[in-house]
Parts: structure tokens; sequence; C-alpha cells
């Protein structure tokens, strides 16, 4: 074999072995992107549990009710003035701002309304205002992708036992718990 063969069949080996390199790099840096919003996302839940928890014990609302704010993430964080960031991702907040709604790292949040059997048990009017605002003992909030695949793969929903439950709904966010999470926390003490 000629040298000017072998040099091209080892320029073509290099070029192909540097190709697959590149597209091997850019699938890991793509997973770590997705893993890393996914983690914020689940953090961001947990400081959406935590705002919960805190309004509740300091009836911060002054509503005389020590009750859960479960109608939107964006109006509890906002009254609490807490994580404004993770407050402006709220895909349905009950007062909306123009122009000022962005996924947080990938990542929309939004109150969950209810079960599937009680499809809005989780807005009830604890105070006798009229609103449905509130629950007593009980809260639910979601994290989905904002682009499925390209922010994040799965949707989180957190309840108020501090249980996070991982699905993969095609990012599609969760409004009701479906029945096998339901069927999980009911055998939680409440």
């Amino acid at each position: 074999m000629r040298l000017s063969t072998v040099l091209l069949v080892g320029l073509v080996l290099a070029s192909l072995a540097g190709a697959i390199g590149f597209v091997f790099h850019r699938q890991t840096a793509k997973l770590r992107l997705l893993e890393k919003n996914e983690r914020h996302a689940c953090d961001a839940l947990q400081c959406i549990a935590d705002a919960e928890r805190a309004f509740r014990e300091s009836d911060f609302d002054g509503n005389g009710v020590n009750d859960f704010w479960t109608a939107d993430v964006s109006g509890l964080l906002r009254q609490m003035d807490h994580f404004p960031s993770i407050a402006r991702a709220d895909a349905a907040p009950v007062q909306p701002e123009p122009d000022r709604a962005s996924p947080y790292f990938g990542y929309w949040f939004i109150a969950v309304q209810g079960t599937q059997d009680e499809p809005s048990i989780f807005l009830q009017d604890t105070d006798g205002s009229g609103g449905r605002i509130h629950h007593p003992t009980r809260f639910a909030f979601c994290a989905f992708p904002s682009e499925y695949g390209i922010t994040g793969r799965f949707t989180y929903v957190l309840t108020e036992h501090d249980i996070f439950f991982c699905l993969d709904t095609g990012g599609r966010p969760i409004l009701r718990l479906p029945k096998e999470i339901e069927d999980r926390l009911s055998l939680l003490p409440r």
C-alpha cells in the first residue's frame, strides 16, 4: 500500500473519530443541561413548599385561618416577597403581569388544583371570604419543562408531605393528582 493511501485512510479515520467525539460531547452536554435544569426545578419546588409552610404557620395573609395558599405559585411567592424568578415562572398566575413570565431554568410551575376524583379540592374558601384560594391541610405544585426534551424531560410534583413524584408526561403539566399518586399519599398519615 502506498504511503498516500495510508495517510488518506488515517485522515478519514481521524475525521470520523473526531465527528463521533463531537456528537458524543454534544449529547453529554445536553444531558448535563437537562439534569441541571431538572435539579433546579426540584429545588424550586422545595422553595415553594417551604414558603407554603411559612405562609400557613404565620397566617401570612392575616385571614385568621392557618391555611395553605393554593391558588397559584406567583400569588404565594409575591405575597411573601420570596423568589421572584420562580414567581415569574408561574404558568397560570391568578394576576398575570404582562411581559414578565419566563421559565425558571427551562421549567414552568403551576399549582395543582385537585385530584382526579375531586378536581378542585385544593381550592377552598377556608375563611368565608368567597375566595377559593386556600386549603387547610393540603397542597401540591407541579414543575414541567418549557420545551420538552430540550429544557427538561420530566414533570415533577411536590406535595405537602415533601414527597416528590417524577413523571414523563411529554412535557404537559399536572393539574390534578393522578390516581397512582393519590393512592400512595392515602397511605400516609394526615
